[in-house]
């Protein structure tokens, strides 16, 4: 029996909650899109970030898997406006020491530029600044904007970032699409 490779859900509109939303549901069952290295390194590379993980222990694999819980804690508390636990904003405050700026400033003839220096980041490294966007999110965004999917069926959280502050959907694709199926069919027309 082949197991179904899911693709990645980028629908989030923050980094933050797209790593969150890497763990997503079929049906009845939960399914994680970075559970093997390989899938972590395809993840990381269609986000961007260059981390290599040769060197990565059992140890960073638990502690990346240990903060997306914390992350996911974090974001839906902030979603339902309920307490977030200490420890929670602890580990994250933990990860957020270990941030380093990959940013480089320069300037020439036109002015001051910031560049992006050119290092892979370390598991620590990365950490770090899933920490830090996902400090910068919550401390920036109404938390109003922070949503989770109106599907029944669906996990995947998101940042509202259309004009009205209405959106239901993680994707209308996907999810919206259904619920609309759904409601035709209850509805006596399918």
């Amino acid at each position: 029996m082949t197991q179904h490779i899911f693709p990645f859900q980028f629908v989030a509109n923050d980094l933050a909650l797209d790593f969150v939303n890497t763990r997503i549901r079929a049906g009845t069952q939960i399914h994680d899109l970075i559970a093997t290295p390989a899938r972590l390194s395809l993840w990381l590379q269609e986000v961007g970030l260059d981390c290599p993980l040769d060197n990565w222990t059992d140890k960073d694999f638990k502690e990346l898997y240990e903060l997306r819980d914390v992350l996911t804690h974090t974001s839906w508390a902030a979603i339902e406006g309920s307490e977030v636990d200490r420890d929670a904003i602890r580990l994250i405050n933990n990860h957020l020491l270990n941030h380093r700026s990959d940013l480089n400033l320069s300037k020439n003839e036109h002015g001051f530029h910031v560049t992006k220096r050119d290092v892979p980041l370390s598991s620590t490294d990365l950490l770090g600044l899933l920490a830090y966007i996902t400090a910068q999110m919550l401390s920036s965004t109404d938390s109003k904007r922070l949503k989770n999917c109106a599907h029944a069926d669906c996990i995947l959280v998101f940042k509202d970032i259309s004009k009205s502050g209405r959106r239901r959907w993680c994707s209308m694709e996907t999810c919206g699409n259904r619920s609309k199926v759904a409601a035709f069919r209850a509805g006596g027309n399918g």
